[in-house]
């Protein structure tokens, strides 16, 4: 889907995980909830609905360029946060 290879894809989930770790303990003031489970529930669906848009808008004239293009980011972003964050399948 996305022009990024593998290893750029293993060195943003790099990055990821190692900002999750960071990330303030729950317990402390103004620690954001953690969002690891809902996103390791929802990330297959958004995958599967950004393939989807992906196919769609590519047949759009003037900006469907555009919009795979941040797509593909969008995409690769997610994928790198499923390997960082979640268990594998």
């Amino acid at each position: 889907m996305a022009p990024f290879s593998n290893q750029d894809i293993d060195q943003l989930a790099t990055e990821i995980k190692a900002a999750y770790q960071r990330r303030p303990p729950a317990h402390t003031e103004g620690a954001a909830r953690d969002p690891k489970g809902t996103f390791c529930e929802v990330w297959p669906s958004v995958h599967d609905g950004l393939v989807a848009l992906e196919a769609v808008v590519g047949s759009i004239p003037g900006f469907g360029a555009m919009v795979k293009a941040a797509i593909s980011i969008v995409d690769a972003a997610g994928q790198a946060a499923d390997k960082a964050l979640c268990p594998s399948k």
